[in-house]
């Protein structure tokens, strides 16, 4: 996978990506989340300050009064 696709990968899952997960009372629901939890942080170590500016740019919406 090129750069350019890691970082639409991660563009693309964190634009989907259910920022409570944890509070779901189905296992099947939690796993799913959880899993692309795991390619959301691999990705964003594979791709450097590129791939924390995209994670920043999306978790700032879902969470501004942490910035």
């Amino acid at each position: 996978m090129t750069t350019t696709e890691k970082k639409q990968r991660l563009d693309q899952l964190l634009k989907t990506f259910d920022w409570f997960y944890q509070r779901t009372e189905d296992s099947r629901v939690y796993n799913k989340w959880s899993r692309v939890k795991d390619e959301i942080g691999s990705l964003r170590r594979e791709l450097g300050a590129d791939g924390e500016y995209l994670f920043t740019k999306y978790h700032r919406r879902q969470f501004p009064d942490l910035y």
